[in-house]
């Protein structure tokens, strides 16, 4: 009974989203070359989506490899209008895609760098803003998040993957939600 419940857990996209997350934090990636550059970070950013050429700000495209590489392992396919630009990954998502209600393992926090810039992006503006992926969210709503392109600490432009354990709360008035991305059978 306990193997199948876990087996089944493990069959979750947003688990092993998280999964994949926690794996590069604890591979220790961290930009090699300079900003947004080395061997690691160029891979997840073309999973991601994004052209490593252009050595862009990885923390969305971050998410979206980890969403990715779960996907392939269940042989499914994103179906997200995924970007590499926070907010416009906040635009694109559906209402079906957009969490109401508390975070579950796997669901992508989006917030703003600074709270004043949040009316900019319910207004549908766009302004600099940083992601990671949620581990998980307590009762007290205290979130534990993995992300890339940040530091040890709350910040966005950093030097790799880094696990957060008490950076995030429910209440934090820069967040602009949270997606839960969408799925398929590939081929369907």
């Amino acid at each position: 009974m306990i193997a199948r419940a876990l087996l089944a857990l493990f069959r979750q996209p947003g688990i092993l989203a998280v999964r994949a997350g926690l794996t590069f934090a604890a591979m220790n990636v961290r930009e090699e070359t300079g900003a947004n550059r080395g061997r690691w970070v160029d891979a997840i950013v073309e999973l991601g989506g994004g052209d490593d050429d252009d050595a862009p700000a990885w923390c969305m495209l971050f998410c979206w490899a980890c969403w990715h590489i779960a996907a392939l392992a269940l042989g499914l396919e994103v179906t997200s209008r995924t970007s590499g630009s926070v907010v416009s990954s906040w635009h694109r998502a559906t209402d079906a895609e957009r969490v109401t209600g508390n975070p579950r393992a796997g669901d992508l926090l989006l917030r703003v760098r600074k709270a004043e810039d949040l009316a900019t992006v319910r207004a549908g503006g766009w302004c600099p803003g940083h992601a990671e992926i949620v581990v998980r969210c307590d009762d007290a709503g205290k979130l534990v998040t993995v992300g890339g392109n940040t530091f040890s600490e709350d910040g966005a432009e950093g030097d790799g993957v880094y696990i957060h354990r008490s950076t995030y709360t429910m209440n934090d008035d820069r967040i602009i939600g949270f997606i839960r991305p969408s799925v398929k059978r590939c081929g369907s």
